[in-house]
């Protein structure tokens, strides 16, 4: 799924719908968790999140990427990672 057209694209229109609607990146880390899995996100996963969005967003720096592009993809990226994930795809 990691490398599937139709997840780059939904994960690029969902980080676009958190970014605009988030005042702060554990605000925008609270909603993925409600969007993708349909419940509030965990201390440990947000403080998780927010730390791999700082470094995705470092390295991308570091990489030559256009500053207005880093935040989307460094969520994009994230968001990419939750829709892949099993709590996604499987019930428990």
């Amino acid at each position: 799924l990691m490398n599937s057209a139709f997840i780059h694209e939904q994960s690029q229109l969902i980080s676009r719908h958190l970014i605009g609607d988030s005042t702060d990146t554990k605000q925008g880390v609270q909603s993925a968790y409600q969007v993708i899995f349909g419940r509030p996100a965990l201390p440990a996963e947000v403080n998780r999140a927010v730390a791999f969005l700082a470094q995705s967003i470092s390295q991308l720096a570091a990489s030559g990427s256009e500053e207005k592009d880093r935040q989307q993809q460094a969520w994009a990226g994230y968001v990419r990672g939750m829709i892949s994930s099993n709590e996604f795809m499987f019930i428990d």
